[in-house]
């Protein structure tokens, strides 16, 4: 996840620099020479523009503001947040709005990705509506396109992977296909980052793919080694793990050449994932120890974290738990205190796995054991030493049997009794001793499964609403296919969310979706699997293929929204658009939901608060 921060920022730049403007108003509406030159070559060589631009002795404030705003691309361009703040702050201070509006709000735009950068997405949305707001009513097609794309980003960031895609859409489809200060093939890398995002990767491909063949064919290194980084994840994740590799090697030998320090190591940092599943743990640590000092150089909270949090798992299977536990508590703390997008879940179940593997359980197995690794071996160490302890007295006491019973016949009779009852001894000892293992063995395992058994839930479960999460419920949908391949499909969406949170506040909101969630679990059908995607956006799949029936169920369910469901202590009635489809045996899921997907948008296109049956033309 953290790998798509430094991607997402640095494709947001991308947009901006192809940025100008058409604006009717006072002050420049364009970059002025050599500025816009200086831009088009962040690209290509970015680093080259910083040293050019650092030495550059500017004749007024305007030419000033110009340069400053350049800086601050190309840092963001290579992942230095604060030196690009740097000179944010110092543009902002020399373009006041009333008399350069528009290169005031091209410094907004990149203000609100470096909010974005630093995990204040909420801070950059306003500033990004303020922006789209001012390039509508000057029709500037232009900077409205950049700001359409720079929201769409806030959103994938935020987890609104619908409203990401709907103005990455729309931007696609304002753009030219070619040409023009911004076309299509520019834009095709963010429409790709919201498919990997929900972990569709190959939807996100013949985007990544666009990209790809655009900026290899102009000759733009960083944009070519940015695009391949994406591609290559893409393929990594699809089971294309060659294809994938290479990309990635390619996009790192291009970031090395371009002097982009931290895109090369980023992928350094993916080809030290693939190396911890294909199990060559020493290499992975290798590769990672050699990128964590290039984030922590340039304070990029979002790697650092990701770095210390592979760095647990390389560590945990290589057995060195120290070392493990010390990037543990480097990842707690980097999540904690940089109050992260990073999965608090992801990071419990880390911990749980090193506790596990360090033995730590209850105080009377702790006797037994001193590790996972060592657990059974010294159970099995005991055990072999408490057998050879009682064979011996056992040979021992039939030995002594044997002497007393040729020195003296006439004890014969006491002798074997005595030999008995020691032999009953002996075993029942022994007897005891297996007991106490297998008890300890079986509490062990029995609270193994509950400890498997919560891990399994958190894996697949949403921890808000408990509803099944993105990928669990996909996979359960796929399952029921198999049985049932006519199912049909509601993608559903809370109408004007976002105003509860700001108008109430979060606490508020997610109380909302809990009460959602249940109103869900006690009035729909058993069967119906009901899945939440992310933020207010919800799939739900009825096992039954009749339209009208799921349509009334939906109907009802609006209503309880409506009657049930209590906004904070106001009299706001919650409502829902949606849009539903039936999935068909020749067509793959992904194209059913995506369907219900454009049904749902049609929804809300026409209003909202309604339901909408996907129809093709």
């Amino acid at each position: 996840m953290y790998c798509r921060a430094k991607f997402t920022l640095t494709c947001f730049i991308l947009i901006w620099v192809m940025g100008s403007a058409m604006a009717q108003h006072a002050g420049i509406t364009t970059l002025e020479s050599p500025f816009d030159q200086y831009q088009k070559q962040i690209g290509k060589t970015p680093q080259q523009v910083i040293d050019a631009l650092e030495q550059h002795q500017s004749q007024s404030t305007v030419e000033q503001a110009q340069v400053h705003y350049i800086l601050s691309e190309a840092y963001l361009g290579l992942t230095y947040p604060q030196k690009a703040k740097k000179h944010i702050d110092q543009g902002l201070s020399l373009i006041p709005e009333h008399k350069q509006p528009w290169l005031h709000h091209k410094f907004l735009l990149i203000q609100a990705a470096f909010l974005e950068f630093s995990g204040q997405p909420e801070d950059a949305l306003p500033l990004v509506e303020k922006t789209l707001d001012w390039a509508m009513k000057q029709e500037d097609l232009w900077l409205t396109i950049e700001a359409l794309a720079a929201r769409g980003h806030i959103h994938n960031v935020m987890a609104l992977s619908a409203k990401a895609l709907e103005d990455f859409q729309a931007a696609y489809q304002m753009a030219p296909k070619s040409g023009g200060e911004i076309n299509q093939a520019e834009l095709a890398i963010d429409i790709a980052l919201v498919y990997e995002y929900r972990k569709e990767d190959e939807l996100a491909i013949p985007y990544f793919q666009e990209s790809v063949d655009y900026h290899r064919a102009k000759n733009n290194l960083l944009d070519l080694s940015i695009a391949l980084y994406g591609l290559g994840r893409a393929h990594l994740h699809s089971g294309q793990t060659e294809l994938g590799k290479q990309q990635l090697q390619e996009s790192k030998t291009l970031a090395a050449k371009v002097g982009d320090v931290q895109g090369e190591a980023y992928a350094t940092k993916e080809l030290a994932g693939l190396a911890i599943a294909n199990e060559q743990y020493p290499y992975a640590i290798e590769l990672l120890k050699e990128v964590q000092p290039v984030f922590e150089l340039a304070d990029n909270v979002f790697m650092k974290l990701d770095v210390a949090f592979s760095l647990t798992v390389a560590y945990m299977e290589s057995g060195e738990y120290e070392q493990a536990q010390h990037h543990l508590n480097l990842t707690k703390s980097l999540a904690e205190t940089q109050n992260t997008a990073h999965p608090k879940a992801s990071i419990s179940i880390l911990e749980s796995e090193l506790l596990a593997a360090q033995g730590q359980f209850e105080q009377a197995f702790k006797m037994l054991q001193e590790g996972r690794e060592q657990e059974l071996d010294i159970i099995k160490q005991n055990n072999s030493e408490a057998l050879n302890q009682l064979r011996v007295a056992f040979d021992l006491s039939q030995k002594e049997k044997e002497n007393q019973a040729l020195m003296q016949q006439n004890k014969l009779h006491l002798t074997e009794i005595k030999a008995q009852q020691e032999r009953q001894k002996l075993l029942s000892l022994l007897v005891l001793f297996f007991i106490l293992v297998m008890v300890l063995l079986f509490w062990s395992i029995y609270k193994n499964r509950k400890h498997r058994a919560k891990l399994q839930f958190l894996a697949n479960h949403d921890g808000l609403t408990q509803l099944f999460n993105r990928m669990a419920g996909i996979q359960v949908i796929r399952n029921r296919r198999t049985e049932q391949p006519k199912l049909v499909l509601v993608m559903l969406d809370l109408d004007h969310f976002k105003q509860i949170n700001d108008r109430y506040g979060h606490a508020v909101g997610d109380e909302v979706l809990v009460q959602f969630s249940q109103l869900c679990q006690q009035h729909l059908p058993e069967d119906a699997i009901v899945i939440r995607l992310g933020g207010e956006e919800f799939l739900l799949a009825f096992g039954h293929p009749q339209m009208a029936k799921v349509m009334q169920q939906m109907y009802q369910l609006k209503d309880l929204c409506k009657e049930r469901i209590q906004v904070g202590q106001s009299n706001h009635q919650l409502t829902f658009s949606a849009g539903m489809t039936t999935t068909q045996e020749n067509l793959p899921l992904e194209t059913s939901i995506q369907q219900a997907d454009m049904a749902m948008y049609r929804a809300k296109s026409q209003g909202r608060n309604r339901i909408i049956i996907y129809n093709e033309s």
